[in-house]
């Protein structure tokens, strides 16, 4: 999922605000970006744990890019959103008068996680905002769940990868010293030292 930031702008907005050094009001989680209520069949509030309108909210996390290549982002909103993908604004939709519009954007990426972070305000109506994916080589899908991580998740991740590395390294040096105690500079030892700049 993704972590969700909620911020009370008080009055009328009829553009997303400026949300750099803001302190949000209610912070929490979101599964995914998803809710698109067509002509409010749903109700004004389909997600159920934002706040009452008006409203900012920010909302980031890391995407699991699977494979190199292009990727095509679509933000939909039917007020205003910002999509930045790993560190680039790339769609800017600032207002859209309450009328329902998307953006796509192409972006390269290599595999991995990518940070995202989705910007949005709510004055009045539906509230819809909806974000999807179409990967190299795929249909466009919601960007969902099992591909969204937050800040802890890829920590958690990068802290594993390092504790893998680290244990190699270990490895790698404990059996230097072996060669070394043994006096046995041979192949072996060349070999061992290489591997810890590999």
């Amino acid at each position: 999922g993704l972590s969700a930031e909620y911020f009370d702008v008080g009055g009328v907005v009829a553009a997303l605000p400026d949300l750099a050094g803001r302190v949000p009001s209610r912070v929490g989680h979101v599964a995914s970006l998803n809710a698109r209520s067509v002509a409010g069949a749903l109700g004004p509030e389909v997600v159920g744990t934002r706040p009452v309108a008006p409203y900012a909210a920010r909302y980031g996390g890391w995407v699991l890019v699977a494979a190199d290549g292009v990727h095509t982002f679509h933000l939909g909103t039917d007020e205003g959103a910002r999509l930045t993908v790993g560190g680039v604004r790339v769609i800017d939709m600032p207002s859209n008068g309450g009328v329902y519009r998307e953006q796509a954007a192409d972006v390269t990426l290599t595999a991995g996680l990518v940070r995202v972070e989705v910007e949005f305000f709510h004055g009045s109506g539906i509230g819809d905002l909806h974000l999807s994916i179409a990967r190299p080589g795929q249909t466009r899908r919601v960007v969902s769940g099992a591909a969204l991580v937050t800040r802890s998740s890829a920590v958690a991740a990068d802290e594993a990868e390092l504790e893998r590395i680290n244990t190699t390294l270990w490895e790698i040096e404990d059996d230097i010293r072996d060669q070394e105690r043994a006096k046995s500079f041979d192949a072996r030892f060349v070999e061992l030292a290489r591997a810890v700049y590999i």
